[in-house]
């Protein structure tokens, strides 16, 4: 069995924990939840724990690189950041190699200790961009 959850940590900035084996319709599910997080901001950010994934089906396998390889519509024109917790070195390798460079979507790798910084790097960004008047 697979959960994705979400948590806003505060306005813009929000957390997806994924667990167990993903299906494909927990990684669709993902992925209208982030694009529902991003829609009318002007940034946003997102961490993505995948530390407790024990696995995935060829199904959710390929619609995650879908959603990837579509992530600049997703999130429109918001300026994003990833902070990526328990990516494997290959895979945010395959990632770097593979995704096109997007003008406003950075993502970045930290340790699953390091998730306070992760969540201070997206809020610093959404904070620079958004202003006050935030959603």
């Amino acid at each position: 069995m697979s959960s994705i959850t979400q948590i806003e940590h505060q306005p813009g900035v929000f957390a997806f924990r994924a667990e167990g084996i993903l299906s494909e319709r927990a990684v669709h599910a993902w992925r209208d939840a982030l694009k529902a997080a991003a829609a009318g901001r002007q940034a946003c950010g997102f961490l993505l724990d995948v530390t407790e994934v024990t696995g995935l089906s060829t199904q959710a396998l390929d619609a995650a690189l879908a959603t990837l390889a579509e992530i600049q519509t997703l999130v429109g024109q918001a300026r994003t950041r990833f902070a990526l917790i328990g990516f494997r070195p290959y895979t945010l390798r395959f990632m770097q190699d593979v995704l096109p460079a997007y003008d406003r979507i950075r993502a970045k790798p930290f340790s699953q200790e390091a998730e306070a910084e992760a969540l201070a790097w997206l809020a610093a960004m959404v904070t620079l961009t958004s202003g006050p008047d935030t959603q």
